[in-house]
């Protein structure tokens, strides 16, 4: 066989390989692209991915649905709350083991009553409220937890940007999501968000990997 008929023999071999390879091919959709920057997924989970890094803190309400925290009473039976950073106004009302209680008919002390030892110096029989707007309720079993409901004042929380640079706000049965919320200020109507497939995060060790769907 001559040289060149080796080589013409060699190539028709490798010809035939090849057929018996398969190719894969990944296609995107022709209109793939990333949801925008808030959008929900399919059972209602809210998202953030773009915009944000890794650590940032984003500042949450759900409208309409009123804030609800736990309180001791104190030795002398009383609940005491107030503004802070975290909740800058306490509404009008609250509600403490169904009663409802009007917080705008409260009125000023002058002096202040102290709890010492389980009493009220001066004693008194009333709520009242101090010159900063700290309120305080009286008549409850001292060392007890209430869950204290702030009619007025929205759902709020914290929640941090993960290692992938998103975060997400779930609906749960203690915080169902509501129709609409506010993230950094923003205000957004779930109903009107885009749904889209959401990110994966998987942490193995010290570092993160993110997963994005195909459909971005």
């Amino acid at each position: 066989m001559t040289r060149v008929n080796r080589v013409l023999s060699l190539l028709g071999a490798l010809a035939r390989v090849l057929v018996l390879i398969p190719i894969v091919s990944y296609n995107l959709p022709a209109d793939a692209d990333p949801p925008p920057a808030v959008f929900k997924d399919s059972v209602g989970n809210v998202y953030v991915h773009s915009g944000v890094k890794a650590g940032d803190r984003l500042a949450v309400e759900f409208i309409g649905q009123p804030f609800k925290k736990r309180l001791r009473a104190g030795a002398c039976g009383q609940i005491t709350f107030g503004p802070s950073a975290t909740m800058t106004s306490i509404g009008n009302s609250v509600t403490i083991n169904g009663a409802t209680i009007d917080l705008t008919n409260i009125a000023a002390a002058s002096p202040v009553p102290k709890c010492t030892n389980g009493t009220f110096s001066p004693a008194t029989t009333s709520n009242f409220e101090t010159s900063k707007g700290r309120v305080t309720l009286i008549g409850y079993t001292a060392g007890q937890s209430y869950s204290v409901l702030f009619n007025d004042v929205a759902n709020h929380f914290n929640t941090t940007v993960n290692g992938c640079a998103f975060a997400v706000m779930k609906s749960t049965a203690n915080r169902p999501l509501t129709a609409q919320i506010k993230i950094n200020g923003t205000a957004y109507n779930v109903s009107s968000l885009t749904t889209a497939e959401p990110p994966l995060c998987r942490k193995n060790s010290a570092t993160v990997s993110l997963y994005t769907p195909s459909s971005w």
